[in-house]
């Protein structure tokens, strides 16, 4: 006898097969984008920024201010901060970044670097001298290779400095059009969405939207704390070139981990050759922890909160495979997609494998028995 699937399993597997298109298409457009990145580098970017400055130019708007004004005073804010940061912060920074190498040839002339150097040199000679005439060799061998390699160097650095460029110049002209249209955006793509299925994906979307929020936004704001109070602690602890040094751990820390990796080495390096002793260095590493202490047990939690909601392994993995992909941009953007993508497992896959995986694990219950069946299995008693 065969079995027709009612509306239920009707409804339910035309769910599971838009699921899996949607994720077809979710897939290909990722590659599209991946493909085509310095094109979308800019748009994204734009939209990223939109999406910050989206809740104040919609506050504003709620006043009664058309959504124009808005957008104009938003970006002359915005240009007076950038101003008077170039002139508090980035100008001193500049130009302490401008006196390292002077710092750096100044060393030369200290006691204590040449008697290092002296030490070097005595142990490992031989080795450096096979190391400059095995380097001698393969550049003579291979000085056609080089000039191409050059060359091919040259035009990646002219197009990456064009990109930077183009960035620059296209980067505020589609933030303004995405903050000036922003509802009109989301409007149209609330239009996209099937009548039937607009509840439960406008749903989605506000999980996505407070977690996108908490991360970028919330960010954005321990970034620049951590980077005034890691500069200010280097001051204390007599750190050269603590405005550059500090500011350029707030910028780390905006990728997970990266500034205790790179910023903190380098600030000890620093610190030691200033000073050659270790009590320097290990102020340093003081103020660096109890900034880094504030961060993660007062700043993150209060500003930012528990946003995405993976665990420390997986963020790492997935830092990993964001660098993989899309360099720098990807270390930045990959914990926040990662939180997407979990938010979108939870909500659309994992209630599509709960039925299977019960029905697997049911046994088949075994078919009721008639009336008469029992009773001939019933013994027979003699009278």
């Amino acid at each position: 006898m065969e079995h027709t699937q009612g509306p239920s399993a009707q409804t339910a597997a035309k769910t599971r097969h838009g699921v899996w298109l949607a994720a077809i298409i979710i897939l290909v457009a990722g590659y599209v984008v991946y493909e085509a990145r310095p094109v979308f580098t800019p748009l994204l970017a734009a939209l990223a920024v939109a999406y910050v400055l989206n809740p104040a130019a919609s506050a504003f708007q709620r006043r009664g201010i058309p959504r124009l004004a808005v957008v104009v005073g938003l970006f002359l804010i915005l240009a007076v901060v950038v101003v008077l940061l170039f002139f508090w912060l980035v100008m001193p920074a500049v130009k302490q970044a401008l006196a390292l190498p002077q710092w750096l040839a100044g060393l030369a002339d200290n006691e204590s670097v040449r008697s290092m150097l002296q030490d070097i040199r005595e142990k490992y000679s031989s080795q450096v001298h096979d190391f400059l005439s095995g380097l001698q060799k393969s550049a003579a061998s291979y000085s056609s290779q080089v000039i191409q390699h050059a060359v091919v160097a040259f035009g990646t650095v002219a197009g990456s400095v064009l990109a930077v460029v183009s960035v620059l110049i296209l980067l505020p002209l589609y933030t303004f059009f995405f903050l000036w249209r922003f509802d009109r955006v989301v409007g149209f793509l609330g239009g996209l969405i099937p009548g039937r299925h607009r509840d439960r994906v406008v749903l989605v979307v506000k999980q996505i939207d407070q977690t996108l929020a908490s991360f970028f936004r919330g960010r954005l704001i321990v970034c620049g704390i951590v980077g005034v109070a890691t500069a200010i602690g280097y001051l204390i602890a007599g750190v050269p070139f603590a405005l550059v040094l500090g500011l350029l751990v707030g910028v780390l820390n905006l990728v997970p981990y990266l500034s205790v990796i790179v910023g903190l080495p380098i600030t000890l390096v620093v610190c030691y050759l200033a000073h050659f002793d270790l009590a320097h260095p290990l102020y340093a590493l003081i103020a660096f922890t109890v900034v880094q202490l504030l961060d993660n047990f007062f700043l993150t939690p209060v500003i930012q909160g528990k946003a995405v909601g993976l665990h420390p392994i997986t963020m790492v993995v997935v830092l990993l495979i964001g660098s993989e992909l899309a360099g720098l941009l990807g270390l930045i953007l990959a914990v926040p997609a990662a939180a997407v993508i979990k938010i979108l497992f939870r909500e659309f896959v994992l209630p599509e494998l709960k039925p299977a995986q019960i029905a697997n694990c049911e046994a088949p219950a075994e078919p009721a028995k008639s009336e008469a069946e029992t009773t001939d299995e019933q013994p027979n008693v003699p009278g």
